[in-house]
């Protein structure tokens, strides 16, 4: 019995935790971010690091909201759910799984416009202001920077009700009191400051509905 137990305990060493015990307790994996993806895009879904081989599978707690295909993460409608990644077995290594949190966040129409939701990544204001004149979103092109007065009035409606929408400084099209600046609308207090335009901001861009 002895003897048994002490060659279980090595095997258990040389497969540096892959695969003693059940089937929950497979190898630690790395990080899993939480996503955030724009309503109507396609992403790549990518992996935790593992140290087993064994491929990774992907799913979705609402596929109606966020489908997987493969490897791949397409947005459907605006809402949030959970991506878990599952390694299956191979070999000593047990299976393991991961999960994260995903929101899906939605385009919106409001004040005649058509708002493409703020999911591109802080810029500063020339690469803001490059990125909606020059983007085809949606299929679309002829975006634009909203103004401070359109962004106000947005945060005053209920549009952006279940939307998703990251509330932060977000550049306007209007320029600051000081040179080189613009302003940018902070979308939780709802108030307008100057700000560099080296700084960076979260963009929205705009265009006319229909």
């Amino acid at each position: 019995m002895t003897k048994h137990l002490l060659a279980l305990a090595a095997a258990c060493t040389l497969t540096l935790l892959g695969g003693c015990g059940g089937n929950n307790d497979g190898v630690q994996l790395g990080e899993f971010p939480a996503i955030s993806v724009a309503e109507g895009d396609t992403i790549d879904l990518k992996a935790p690091s593992s140290k087993s081989p064994a491929p990774f599978s992907f799913s979705s707690s609402n596929p109606a909201m966020a489908e997987v295909s493969g490897t791949k993460l397409i947005a459907k409608a605006a809402g949030t759910g959970t991506i878990t990644a599952q390694q299956g077995q191979m070999g000593s290594y047990n299976p393991t799984s991961t999960s994260t949190t995903f929101t899906v966040v939605g385009y919106v129409n409001q004040g005649g416009m058509v708002w493409m939701p703020p999911t591109a990544g802080a810029m500063n204001w020339d690469n803001a202001q490059a990125f909606c004149t020059n983007s085809t979103i949606k299929g679309l092109t002829e975006w634009r920077l909203p103004t401070q007065a359109e962004l106000a009035a947005l945060t005053a409606s209920a549009a952006l009700t279940g939307q998703g929408w990251p509330l932060s400084d977000t550049w306007s099209s209007n320029p600051g009191s000081l040179a080189k600046t613009h302003v940018a609308f902070n979308m939780t207090t709802k108030t307008p400051a100057p700000l560099a335009d080296a700084k960076t901001a979260a963009v929205t861009c705009v265009k006319q509905a229909g």
